[in-house]
């Protein structure tokens, strides 16, 4: 296996990166880790920390980046020797390979589209992710596609109950459609649309529409929304947790029977947290590209790097790739 990493992309410079790939170099073994960046800058950290990269690796150099800052549109005409061009180009000359990145996502996705491709019959592609709480269910799109129509949406649910069972081997996810309302009329023209499509078909376990409210109540393992509602959610639930810790620490400190309290529900805290916590799960894949493509986010610190890695390597060990590229020819009415 093959996992092709983009070691410019953290806010926190590539030492995250190594220090994730070393986190977890004793669960790499089948793997080969290829770094893309800047080769000065990655030598300088190792020197400067006295460590080394425990994964077998390769480092691929490239002094040009992507800022956060760079539109889609710029980079792809001026940085294809960016260390995300690159990293793609680099992962789709090799077998049984993934993508990895926590850099500007737009570029990500623009790239992946560009040297990737889609899967027959994809019109657009969508970000995944899992949201943290009950049976912890696949939520997309998440920002790749902020502008959809019905059948996009249709098209979501088809790709994210094949992830589920690729990956997560739950043989007939249960698939929800967020609205503003449960009711079967609820909901944008869109959300409409879309609710009449998953209706009608029957290769999908269409549980209806949910609020947003029943996100947390354990009902789908699969939560399909535009990419502009989904952005938002995800967004809200990343800033509420750490509102929650920030609160919880003032409390705590208020009183000497807070504090006591507190340094007794210390260990249940910190596992109620950690349950939380996206560094737990992984980047969130680019799902419907001709390849395996993961975007994390630009301020992952070497835990989520260390669960982004592992999860690119479920996905090609699992083949999720050859798996949904034939289900979906198969099963999209969308597919040419």
């Amino acid at each position: 296996m093959n996992i092709v990493i983009d070691a410019m992309g953290p806010e926190q410079g590539p030492g995250v990166i190594i220090d994730g790939i070393n986190n977890v170099a004793d669960q790499l073994k089948k793997c080969k880790i290829y770094l893309i960046g800047n080769k000065a800058l990655l030598d300088k950290y190792l020197f400067e920390n006295k460590t080394t990269i425990m994964a077998e690796h390769e480092i691929i150099h490239t002094e040009n980046n992507i800022s956060m800052d760079d539109t889609p549109s710029k980079v792809l005409n001026t940085k294809m020797d960016s260390s995300i061009a690159i990293g793609i180009k680099t992962s789709m000359g090799l077998e049984n390979s993934a993508f990895l990145s926590m850099g500007n996502t737009g570029a990500v996705m623009a790239f992946s589209l560009k040297i990737m491709g889609r899967m027959n019959g994809v019109i657009r592609p969508a970000i995944g992710t899992v949201f943290p709480v009950g049976r912890h269910p696949l939520l997309l799109d998440m920002g790749a596609t902020p502008d959809c129509k019905g059948e996009m949406l249709h098209q979501f649910a088809l790709i994210g109950s094949e992830y589920s069972k690729a990956v997560w081997d739950i043989k007939n996810p249960v698939v929800a459609l967020m609205s503003i309302g449960t009711e079967d009329s609820k909901g944008s023209i869109v959300t409409q649309k879309a609710f009449e499509l998953l209706s009608q078909d029957k290769s999908i376990n269409f549980y209806g529409n949910i609020e947003g409210s029943d996100l947390f109540n354990n009902i789908a393992d699969v939560i399909v929304f535009d990419g502009f509602t989904g952005n938002i959610v995800i967004k809200f639930a990343e800033g509420m947790v750490s509102f929650l810790k920030e609160g919880i620490k003032d409390v705590s400190s208020s009183s000497l029977a807070s504090k006591i309290g507190m340094g007794l529900a210390k260990n249940n805290l910190k596992q109620f947290f950690k349950h939380l916590s996206y560094d737990e799960y992984g980047g969130a894949p680019l799902l419907g590209v001709n390849g395996i493509s993961i975007v994390g986010h630009g301020k992952s610190n070497a835990r989520a790097v260390s669960s982004a890695v592992l999860n690119a390597a479920v996905l090609i060990e699992h083949d999720f790739l050859r798996h949904v590229k034939s289900r979906m020819e198969e099963r999209s009415v969308y597919a040419k």
